[in-house]
């Protein structure tokens, strides 16, 4: 046996049993994320095939990618990690040497940097592109709804009729308070990809009780509005994966259309280094509605600007009082971040799932997938790459 390839062994998380690649310590994390899925394709098939075939004996079976070590940590019940681990042992040995020469290959094609100096490179790129991004367009016509406007009412607010609506007292302050404290816990980071997006955000963050809750807090009359709109099919419930985001003074998310995503069996993290699978609901399920809860009001300026035409004349400033929601169709509207004049703004933002189409075929190797973001006009140079979940969208 190859001395790469030492036997398997406990890993520190979890109580797991890890299987090493036989990669010196670093190597696959000098690797940038996109490229990180090439090794993951690599090992377990492009619709992660061989993990689906390895569940048919061991359903509890789920594999993680640790690229800082080079190794793949395997967690389940005993027994299934048990039964799995010789056969991930021989996949790893039988696939050294094409995942070699893939390394190789991508560090040779690539910046071929350390994971220091890659961070460093991104953050010089984006401060270029941060000095030559265009200036905000100035609208010819601007309605502005400020935080009163949304106040006392008992239900909600028409802001875009059939496109855009505002939920009043959604969250309490001290359940904003919450949501902030656990997008903290797990971390909010830097944008480094699109100067056009300037602010710190979650990835992977996943939380079913907090889908669960805007679920059993949204406006039935509203539920019913939306379910007139396309794809004209029944609104299911709200998507458990959230982005947090935190924007600091002068930090601003220029116009952009938001993009819609149809569920999978699963997909992979945004590291690509393990699977997230569906919670809740089914597959072909499609978001239609971005929700942005509002978690802060102490700042000033930093609206949310909605340009109904899709050109950059008429515009509508939503300033919606803490523990307001946003709800408001994917992909057709253009609107943006303004940028913050003092203070911190916190926003949650998720999605409204439809019903599947009824020509959906769910598939158990079907990825969640999603048409990706764009940005508005005179920014379609920030496009590139930002479609797929884990590209510069997530």
């Amino acid at each position: 046996m190859d001395a790469a390839f030492p036997a398997a062994s406990k890993s520190p998380l979890d109580g797991g049993a890890c299987v090493s690649l036989g990669f010196d310590c670093g190597v696959l994390s000098s690797l940038p994320i996109y490229q990180r899925r090439t090794i993951r394709s690599t090992l377990f098939g492009g619709n992660n095939e061989i993990i689906e075939l390895l569940r048919l004996q061991a359903p509890t079976l789920e594999l993680e990618l640790d690229f800082q070590v080079g190794r793949v940590i395997l967690h389940g019940s005993n027994a299934d990690i048990a039964w799995a681990l010789p056969h991930v042992h021989a996949l790893s040995e039988n696939l050294q040497p094409e995942l070699k020469r893939t390394v190789a290959h991508l560090l040779k094609d690539g910046l071929g940097l350390t994971v220091q100096e890659l961070n460093v490179y991104l953050e010089k790129q984006f401060a270029a592109q941060l000095k030559n991004l265009p200036p905000a367009p100035v609208p010819q016509s601007l309605l502005q709804l400020q935080r009163s406007h949304f106040q006392c009412t008992e239900s909600f607010v028409q802001v875009l009729p059939g496109r855009c609506w505002v939920v009043p007292d959604v969250l309490t302050a001290l359940e904003c308070e919450e949501w902030i404290c656990r997008a903290q816990t797990h971390g909010l980071d830097p944008s480094k990809a699109a100067a056009a997006r300037h602010n710190s955000r979650t990835k992977d963050f996943i939380d079913l009780d907090m889908a669960q809750l805007v679920w059993s807090r949204f406006p039935l009359e509203l539920l019913h509005e939306v379910g007139m709109t396309p794809p004209n099919t029944d609104v299911r419930n709200v998507h458990e994966e959230w982005r947090i985001s935190r924007y600091q003074p002068g930090q601003f998310f220029r116009a952009h259309y938001d993009e819609n995503y149809t569920r999978g069996y699963q997909r992979d993290s945004h590291g690509s280094d393990r699977i997230i699978r569906n919670l809740r609901g089914e597959q072909g399920e499609t978001s239609s509605h971005t929700l942005l809860l509002i978690l802060s009001d102490d700042f000033s300026k930093g609206a949310t600007r909605f340009w109904p035409t899709g050109n950059y004349d008429e515009a509508v400033d939503v300033m919606a009082p803490r523990g307001s929601m946003l709800v408001f169709e994917q992909v057709n509207l253009l609107h943006e971040g303004c940028v913050l004049e003092e203070g911190m703004k916190f926003v949650a933002q998720g999605a409204l799932m439809r019903a599947p189409p009824p020509d959906f075929i769910p598939h158990p190797n079907r990825s969640t997938f999603d048409k990706g973001f764009r940005f508005g006009p005179d920014l379609s140079s920030f496009n590139v790459g930002v479609s797929k979940f884990g590209a510069q969208n997530r």
